[in-house]
């Protein structure tokens, strides 16, 4: 189950980023990959091939978006109109929590008084969409963050690059989705401590919120 939401999710994104990606790996020039996120989230660009592409690539965000809505792990209010994953760095947050706390602040997207506690959360991976990616790279949960409007002022403390975060966030999707759906089998249960689908005996509830 799995691996076939998954396989949907990460061929779109190949497929859609392969006229303007440089070389196998998928790795795309600066330029190319912050016009692909401007396209995505919705601004005006006049490169056609990169506005094709992140026309593919924002269809298939919005499907995915509206998929976790559906499992239950999102709230319907939770959805971000031209919404783009963001891959955070953890070190790079735990090396200098007070500038990364500094400009949430600035933006609005936490009080004062609540910064603190919201970067232990995400130190302690308590707001965490799944498991990170590579090294100290990781997503947060539930769409949070949604009143940041510049991303380069975190370029510190983010890995831009596109189509390691669209990878990324395809498998953390496709787990979490995977996960929710097959709770309605018998015979399976959460791992409370792990988050992970495991065998159980006896009853088995659905679970239709993961967050």
């Amino acid at each position: 189950l799995f691996n076939s939401i998954r396989g949907g999710y990460t061929e779109t994104f190949r497929d859609a980023l392969l006229p303007i990606a440089i070389n196998a790996k998928g790795k795309l020039l600066d330029p190319a990959n912050e016009l692909l996120r401007k396209a995505v989230q919705g601004g005006s660009i006049s490169n056609p091939l990169i506005s094709e592409a992140a026309g593919k690539v924002r269809a298939k965000l919005n499907q995915i978006g509206q998929e976790l809505v559906d499992s239950g792990y999102l709230k319907p209010e939770e959805l971000v109109e031209n919404y783009v994953p963001r891959l955070w760095n953890r070190r790079a947050i735990k090396n200098n929590p007070e500038e990364f706390k500094r400009l949430l602040i600035a933006d609005g997207q936490v009080s004062p008084e609540g910064a603190p506690q919201l970067i232990r959360d995400i130190l302690n991976r308590k707001h965490e969409f799944g498991e990170g990616g590579s090294g100290s790279y990781f997503m947060l949960s539930g769409r949070r963050f949604d009143k940041i409007t510049d991303d380069s002022k975190y370029v510190e403390f983010l890995n831009n690059d596109m189509s390691e975060i669209l990878n990324i966030y395809s498998i953390q999707a496709a787990k979490n989705i995977a996960k929710v759906k097959a709770f309605s089998r018998p015979g399976y249960a959460l791992d409370p401590a792990t988050g992970e689908l495991v065998k159980a005996p006896g009853e088995v509830f659905v679970v239709r919120n993961m967050d």
